[in-house]
């Protein structure tokens, strides 16, 4: 009873952090998105921004629906004013999708990259706590892995990018090595660390990365998967 009466005293603001007219627009457009009415959800989701518009989660949804709706341009256009506030990297989703939609395009993975490069050195000069720290340098490192994927056929690369490709192959590791250092337990970071092993044509490490994830986890699914792919290809070549 007496937390009912309290809660009956703070308003929606108090209780929710936005307001009851800025979450009715964002449920709004959370529906219409789903249901594949991008156009509409757009209109939902810039009057939310409109009228809360230092709300980050408003631009990280908004920009996913103007993806979907082929309105890319538009959709970096928010991201990267939301970003220029964002100075020490503390909404690293935010610089993370901003770099998610440069990544792929071609000839423009460089602005993804120096994108990351800011929110990376920006974690380092600025204190995080542990775990932040952990899933802020994962999530640079999957995208830095993504980036390489995505562009290492990419025709006619300039001296530059080809530089950078093979910056961001060590870059990859050496920020998963840091994600599992600052979080040993997470199992998920020593996944993608053994992927990129193998997809490198590195067995050796991917296999004591996989064998050291069933030992934290010896039901882990996937780790089982590859390690038994890896013994096959073994085999084979033996």
């Amino acid at each position: 009873m007496l937390t009912y009466s309290l809660y009956a005293r703070l308003s929606f603001v108090e209780i929710f952090g936005i307001s009851l007219k800025v979450f009715q627009l964002i449920f709004s457009g959370s529906l219409k998105y789903q249901r594949g009415e991008t156009s509409e959800a757009n209109l939902e989701y810039e009057e939310a921004r409109k009228l809360d518009p230092e709300n980050h989660m408003i631009v990280l949804e908004q920009s996913i629906v103007l993806v979907s709706a082929g309105e890319t341009e538009r959709a970096l256009e928010i991201l990267q004013v939301a970003v220029s506030k964002d100075k020490d990297c503390k909404l690293a989703n935010l610089h993370i999708t901003l770099a998610k939609i440069y990544g792929p395009r071609k000839h423009q993975f460089m602005k993804a990259a120096s994108v990351l490069e800011n929110c990376h050195r920006e974690i380092e000069e600025n204190k995080h706590e542990d775990e932040i720290a952990a899933e802020i340098k994962f999530q640079l490192g999957a995208m830095y892995h993504e980036i390489v994927r995505n562009n290492q056929n990419v025709s006619n690369p300039t001296k530059n990018e080809e530089a950078f490709l093979a910056k961001a192959k060590q870059k990859t590791l050496e920020l998963l090595q840091e994600a599992i250092k600052l979080k040993p337990g997470d199992v998920e970071y020593r996944v993608l660390l053994a992927q990129v092993h193998l997809r490198s044509g590195n067995l050796k490490d991917g296999t004591h990365v996989l064998k050291t994830i069933l030992k934290l986890k010896p039901d882990h699914e996937v780790a089982t998967i590859l390690l038994n792919r890896v013994k096959e290809a073994e085999s084979k070549t033996s």
